[in-house]
């Protein structure tokens, strides 16, 4: 059972089943109860939960997440690429990110370095209504 609210959370919750965000509130709920009312007792019982359980558990999860490589068009790709290789060998998350950030200002900003257009780039989804 998946007991982080990050994007392998999220993810988990979406692979096995949750399509709405009361199932995230629920978990949560649930999560609050047994913090509160059973702390003690809760490391025990999330310790038991065998780690080759976890294990797959997240590799189910780091596919998913792999999987998101299938929507990256032109220089996207060079900005997941600098993203994975510097949190890599950097064993570092943010400095991944980070690098990922820098170098896709970069590329908006200089199109003649990656991408033809900045259309090339993903850019985030406008809201329906506000339309």
């Amino acid at each position: 059972m998946p007991v982080c609210h990050g994007s392998g959370g999220f993810t988990a919750h979406r692979t096995f089943g949750a399509r709405t965000g009361l199932s995230t509130v629920a978990f949560g709920a649930f999560l609050l109860v047994l913090g509160l009312g059973f702390a003690g007792g809760v490391t025990a019982v999330f310790g038991m939960i065998p780690l080759p359980v976890l294990g797959a558990l997240l590799f189910l999860v780091g596919a998913q997440h792999a999987l998101l490589v299938r929507d990256l068009r032109g220089a996207g790709w060079a900005v997941a690429g600098a993203t994975g290789i510097v949190a890599f060998f950097t064993s570092n998350v943010g400095y991944g990110f980070a690098a990922g950030i820098a170098l896709d200002l970069t590329l908006r900003r200089c199109p003649r370095l990656g991408a033809s257009s900045p259309a090339e780039l993903p850019a985030l989804p406008l809201d329906a209504e506000a339309a």
